[in-house]
């Protein structure tokens, strides 16, 4: 059979995101029905950046047996109007995946031409979808449309073995656009992999299509490390997994096996589960940057969120980081039940204790409930959200401020008004900024890995003349940030 694997595209601030994450959901499905004989051809509005009528020119003869979609949440309004125009042009089965399939099935099939939700994990799943469209009943894990009726099946059970599944079929996509887009602090060639899948936590604000966590075995890891060596000449890899560093065990595992490979990395860990000889272990053995969610300065926050983290912890795991030599990207929230200025205060002085972590921590996202998240759920509860679909289609540009302050699927959990909600943030993310400059003048102003970037950036790409003056404009650029954040005046002292 012939199938159509559709890669969205994904929308922040009003634009939209470099594609530098290659589809593995997609990549996957792909490698497993093409192992099972059928022909896949993928449609990457994301990699190829096309605009509305180019996506209409790219649809005009469509010929397929069944078009297969992977879609978030916050790709709602644009899967609606994808389909919309899909159906128009093709009697073939239309199966959703991915968050939005999996989280929000009654939604999607009664308000869109979707046939067919794969809920949870899709490689065997779709697979006996495409092969079975006239007995759907018989395959596990779907919710579908039959006489105008929603229909849901058993639910599947987990893939147990990850090493068991094939490595994601590259080719089928535009890799290519992947490989010059991802990189690891300025490295390229580089690609985006998982090495297991699933959070052993409950944040109450995180939204998990997946319960458990499994995870692959090192060697399996290590072999499609090197795989993408020989195929792609890669030098970088970037783990997409939530929660890399489950184990010390495991991480030292990873370490010892991927230090041969002489390869830049980054993944994700948490404030809890890292220390500082596990960090400098993961630095020699090639990681530059750790993704660390410490959300709120605040512990009663932090407590709302079911976070299970201390505020020392946090406070250890970014100064060791540091020590480690690591850059850390600190993923912060705003505006969570609880926000108040004793909060915000809160996370302020958490920054000012800190060692020099850099200016990148802000902007904070705006706390944006999501389906199958026990936040969610109370806000349909309490009537915060009324009509769950405009909501929806309200994310499309994500949790920025330039999406709350479009009124779009804004909803204010604070004790603040809206106007007060947007004005105590911004003076909040400004404080932080300067207290980082102001309390740390010479790493902000000779930073090594802001020195590095832009030599590379000037020097390096505009040769010695006009790279050099580019430098000097960019470093009075930094001076006159300096003489700012001295002068500036604090108001959450």
């Amino acid at each position: 059979m012939k199938i159509l694997l559709v890669q969205p595209p994904h929308y922040f601030d009003g634009g939209g995101r470099v594609p530098e994450n290659f589809p593995l959901g997609l990549g996957y499905i792909a490698r497993i029905l093409l192992d099972k004989g059928h022909k896949v051809e993928s449609l990457d509005i994301w990699a190829h950046q096309y605009k509305n009528n180019e996506v209409l020119d790219q649809i005009r003869a469509i010929d397929c047996d069944t078009v297969g979609i992977s879609a978030l949440s916050t790709q709602y309004a644009y899967v609606k109007w994808l389909l919309k125009e899909l159906r128009q042009r093709t009697d073939a089965p239309i199966v959703v995946g991915n968050a939005l399939a999996t989280l929000s099935p009654e939604l999607v099939l009664n308000n869109t031409e979707a046939d067919v939700c794969v809920l949870g994990e899709g490689e065997e799943t779709f697979t006996e979808v495409v092969e079975n469209m006239s007995r759907l009943e018989s395959v596990q894990g779907i919710a579908y449309k039959e006489d105008r009726r929603i229909l849901k099946t058993p639910r599947r059970e987990h893939i147990r073995d990850l090493d068991t599944v094939g490595f994601p079929a590259w080719d089928t996509f535009p890799v290519e656009v992947y490989l010059k887009n991802c990189q690891v602090e300025g490295t390229k060639p580089a690609l985006n992999l998982i090495s297991g899948r699933g959070c052993p936590y409950r944040c109450a604000f995180c939204s998990k299509t997946l319960s458990g966590t499994r995870q692959r075995s090192v060697d399996n890891i290590i072999e499609e490390i090197k795989t993408l060596i020989d195929k792609y000449h890669i030098r970088a890899v970037f783990f997409n997994d939530e929660l890399v560093v489950t184990s010390k065990k495991r991480a030292y595992e990873l370490c010892e096996k991927i230090e041969p490979l002489k390869l830049k990395w980054i993944c994700n860990g948490r404030t809890n589960l890292v220390d500082l000889p596990l960090l400098k272990r993961m630095r020699k053995a090639g990681c530059q940057v750790i993704g660390l969610g410490v959300e709120s300065g605040s512990q009663a926050i932090l407590d709302n969120m079911n976070k299970q983290v201390a505020l020392q912890q946090s406070k250890m795991a970014l100064t060791n980081t540091m020590k480690a030599g690591l850059r850390p990207v600190v993923f912060m929230m705003y505006g969570y039940l609880g926000e108040n200025k004793k909060t915000v205060a809160e996370t302020v002085k958490f920054f000012r204790e800190l060692p020099y972590i850099g200016t990148h921590i802000v902007p904070f996202a705006i706390t944006t409930p999501l389906p199958g998240t026990p936040l969610y759920d109370m806000c349909i509860e309490k009537g915060l959200i009324r009509n769950e679909e405009e909501y929806l289609e309200g994310l499309s540009s994500g949790y920025s401020d330039y999406q709350r302050e479009m009124k779009r699927s804004f909803v204010n959990l604070t004790e603040f008004s809206d106007e007060e909600f947007f004005r105590f943030k911004h003076t909040m993310e400004e404080q932080i900024v300067g207290d980082q400059i102001r309390g740390h003048p010479l790493q902000y102003l000779f930073n090594r890995q802001w020195l590095s970037i832009v030599l590379k950036e000037t020097i390096g790409n505009h040769g010695y003349l006009k790279g050099t003056m580019r430098l000097s404009r960019a470093f009075l650029g930094r001076l006159l940030r300096l003489w700012g954040a001295l002068n500036a005046k604090q108001q959450f002292v």
